[in-house]
């Protein structure tokens, strides 16, 4: 085996094929050839030269990921036509494209909690990446409630909810975030309010540690005279 036409010594054939190992860790850019020499017959000219590839870089999966998510997404460094291989659990579930430095894989069976994401890449005339850093799925957070009525000139609104204590409730009212506070065994209160008037809407989301949001807000009560 000759690397850039030095030899890098000598292995031998069986069943038809031969591993040289204990070389030098190849660079990207050099030339692999080799040569063979059979009993009782003189030496073969050189093979036909094997460039070292490059590795691709490793690409990265987006996190969060949701429970019941069809899609995943993420970056890359390498140009745009690079191939990703996306895995859920270490099994391939297809492959999508680089563009502009990004990727989505569409089309995936609803993922459930817990599951691990990953994704490898290669680039054109560049060896696979290593698979990147998993990304696990989230479960969505259990919607809280809203205690009614709530009457108009209220500065506080408080709740319930079913997820463990320190869960953070996000309120808004009218749809516009008034800010956070978190679940206390099994309640919650929002205290410094603009006072609430008659007919505007307060909603809440919860969003449990290591969980998503879910993507709808908690029912929608309306402030009373």
């Amino acid at each position: 085996v000759l690397v850039n036409g030095l030899s890098q010594g000598t292995t031998t054939v069986a069943s038809g094929a031969w591993t040289k190992t204990g070389i030098t860790a190849l660079t990207a850019g050099q030339s692999v050839t080799a040569t063979a020499l059979a009993t009782g017959k003189c030496v073969s000219s050189a093979s036909t030269a094997v460039p070292v590839s490059a590795i691709t870089s490793v690409p990265t999966v987006t996190s969060p990921i949701c429970a019941g998510a069809t899609s995943v997404s993420g970056t890359s460094t390498e140009a745009n036509g690079t191939t990703i291989t996306v895995l859920v659990d270490g099994s391939s579930v297809g492959t999508t494209t680089v563009t502009s430095g990004a990727w989505t894989k569409s089309g995936l069976t609803a993922l459930t909690a817990g599951q691990l994401v990953t994704a490898t890449a290669q680039a054109s005339l560049k060896c696979i990446s290593s698979v990147s850093t998993a990304v696990t799925v989230w479960a969505i957070t259990t919607v809280p409630t809203v205690t009614s009525p709530i009457c108009a000139g209220a500065t506080s609104v408080s709740g319930t909810s079913t997820e463990a204590a320190g869960t953070t409730i996000t309120v808004f009212v009218n749809g516009s975030s008034q800010g956070t506070t978190t679940v206390t065994s099994g309640a919650w209160t929002k205290t410094g309010l603009a006072a609430l008037t008659a007919g505007q809407s307060v909603t809440a989301t919860a969003q449990a540690s290591g969980n998503c949001v879910r993507p709808r807000k908690s029912t929608r009560l309306n402030t009373s005279h």
